[in-house]
């Protein structure tokens, strides 16, 4: 039986199901007590019925195969018509530019929600899977879709995936709350390119073959495209406006390589696409420049100084008396004199400002009757005792102004005690002490560094050191922006074989932010 020319093998669980048919009839046909030639005739023709009928499902299995398979190659044959639409969509270097428009707008709309305060996260990965969606619209063509039956089903899956990609990601979720926190362009470059790869591999892992590459070869560009985008972005920051520039030039050109057919790959074809994309880029850096700013306004203060009271030192040891400076000279060699009453104190003569009495350009001592002297407005000065009670001056004070010790003197003290209000001597004047909320340093109070910014350095205060650094080396990057206007940069990037009108408006934002930017002012 088994030798039967009318026995069809198939798969090995049809063939053992079929055999435990054939011993069944046999042992029905043989309890039936069939015997000779007849029975034996009854029995092989019952064999060939039954091979006959094996055979028959046999057949049912390799039409539900050859079925299968016929409905494979429909999916193929249905998804080519979309693949060829978007080859087709992607010869064109106009429709290259359009497509990586419409996804670099999708990941600046992105970018706006990862930052709001507090981050919108999943926002931000919602908007881009959906902008993601429509860029695949636009690339296969409504003529694609129309021709692909699984379009919705794969749309479905896409927004689904997507919804649970903040948490699938969990490297990308953090690099994004990182940059919601400091706003470096690392973080978001590194998110970005996590999800765009994710995307990528869905496609592959959803559409059909030939329609798959095509649509993951598109998001592949992008992601290179953001890429040189943050490239960019990390070379302005280090003070390399030049390099920032080129970065974007060339990261665009060597992006879409790929993607533009090998016969329109010339200068004036990527000349075209980075044109078209010029004004989203540049505006993409404004945006990301102009949050980080805004997040360095928010930790970093400038510290408010303020002019310290000050007065001259006037102590001095007994027997010695003040020469109404800074000096204390030896009662014996002391000539005090008292100005007339129409005289003030201080006032300034030749740029130089004098306490009661001076000999400058004069034989004998005198006084000013203004504050600025006026010619014909002074007054001679009338010698008296060496009182300690006295305002006086020495008949060589006029030394004492040009000379830091004048011979014989010693140095006046300030009054230290607890009542004084100028306890503390530095330079030669006495200084009262800082109001709450400043600190003394020489003879200026500054702003203390406390509170919302305890992060302390000469010139400002800081939430926390990190900001500080980061606010610092950005003053010194504006430094070395300042030193590129737009003609200088255009006629640098020339001389590099980069075609600036491409890129005007990237060139013109990256100048603009290279300029100064202020801080707020630390409240004491």
């Amino acid at each position: 039986l088994f030798r039967s020319p009318s026995y069809t093998c198939t798969s090995l669980p049809s063939v053992i199901a079929n055999m435990v048919r054939l011993v069944a009839v046999a042992a029905a046909a043989l309890l039936a007590g069939a015997a000779g030639s007849e029975e034996c005739s009854a029995v092989s023709t019952r064999g060939a019925t039954l091979m006959q009928v094996n055979s028959e499902v046999g057949k049912s299995t390799d039409e539900l195969l050859r079925s299968r398979a016929r409905a494979s190659a429909g999916t193929k044959a249905t998804s080519s018509i979309a693949a060829r639409q978007a080859q087709q969509f992607l010869e064109d270097p106009a429709n290259i530019s359009a497509a990586l428009k419409k996804g670099l707008e999708g990941i600046r709309s992105a970018i706006r929600h990862f930052q709001a305060e507090p981050a919108d996260i999943a926002g931000g990965v919602s908007v881009l899977g959906a902008t993601l969606l429509e860029c695949i619209d636009m690339v296969i063509t409504e003529a694609g879709k129309s021709g692909w039956p699984e379009y919705d089903e794969f749309q479905e899956t896409w927004r689904k995936r997507f919804e649970d990609l903040p948490t699938a990601l969990a490297g990308a979720q953090q690099d994004l709350e990182q940059f919601a926190a400091n706003g470096k362009i690392n973080h978001l470059v590194s998110a970005v390119s996590q999800i765009l790869s994710q995307a990528s591999d869905m496609v592959l892992d959803l559409v059909p073959e030939d329609l798959g590459k095509e649509i993951s070869g598109y998001i592949e560009t992008l992601n290179k495209a953001f890429a040189a985008f943050g490239e960019a972005v990390r070379e302005f920051e280090d003070g390399d406006t030049l390099g920032g520039v080129e970065a974007i030039y060339w990261g665009l050109r060597n992006a879409t390589e790929s993607l533009v057919p090998p016969s329109l790959q010339t200068d004036p074809t990527y000349a075209t696409i980075v044109g078209t994309l010029d004004s989203l880029v540049g505006g993409m850096a404004q945006d990301v420049l102009d949050y980080k700013r805004r997040l360095m306004e928010s930790g970093v203060c400038w510290k408010i100084s303020k002019s310290r009271a000050r007065r001259h030192p006037k102590v001095c040891q007994e027997g010695y008396v003040w020469d109404g400076e800074r000096h204390c000279w030896p009662e014996a060699e002391a000539k005090c004199y008292a100005p007339a009453e129409k005289c003030v104190s201080p006032f300034e003569y030749k740029g130089q400002t004098y306490t009661n009495c001076t000999r400058a350009n004069h034989h004998r001592m005198w006084c000013a009757h203004d504050v600025e002297f006026k010619s014909g407005r002074w007054s001679h000065c009338t010698e008296v005792p060496c009182e300690t009670s006295l305002l006086h001056l020495s008949t060589i004070l006029d030394k004492a102004t040009s000379q830091k010790h004048p011979k014989g003197t010693v140095p006046a003290a300030c009054d230290d005690s607890e009542s004084s209000e100028f306890p503390e001597k530095t330079g030669g004047w006495c200084y009262a002490d800082c109001p709450a909320g400043y600190e003394a340093h020489g003879s200026k109070c500054w702003t203390s560094c406390e509170g919302q910014f305890p992060a302390d350095s000469a010139l400002m205060c800081g939430k926390d050191q990190g900001v500080l650094t980061a606010a610092i080396t950005e003053m010194v990057t504006v430094t070395l922006h300042s030193a590129f206007g737009l003609g200088t940069l255009i006629g640098s990037m020339q001389d590099a074989g980069v075609n600036a009108d491409s890129l005007g408006s990237t060139i013109q934002i990256f100048v603009d932010m290279g300029k100064p930017f202020a801080l707020p002012k630390c409240s004491a």
